[in-house]
């Protein structure tokens, strides 16, 4: 194999991330929670070029990704309102 040993420990990992069965629900809910796919691909380890490329390959997950994408829209929009609310409520200055 090409590469030095740690890029293929780096690459055998985003592989098994990838692979996993639960890894799109996973990547899903944090994206709908208010993450990002770049912070996820560092928290993880994962060159975000191939997070991104194995997302928007296939049209099963690029929908999910960006059904996640619309949820965290109006995660913040929730989270806005709330603030908003706190400071008319006189929580916050």
């Amino acid at each position: 194999m090409a590469g030095s040993p740690q890029k293929r420990e780096k690459r055998d990992r985003a592989i098994a991330i990838l692979n996993n069965p639960n890894f799109m629900r996973e990547i899903c809910e944090y994206v709908s929670t208010g993450g990002s796919l770049s912070e996820f691909a560092v928290a993880n380890q994962i060159p975000y070029g191939r997070l991104h490329r194995f997302l928007f390959d296939n049209e099963e997950r690029k929908a999910a990704v960006l059904a996640a994408r619309h949820a965290r829209a109006q995660w913040h929009v929730e989270r806005m309102e709330k603030l908003a609310n706190s400071v008319e409520d006189a929580q916050i200055d």
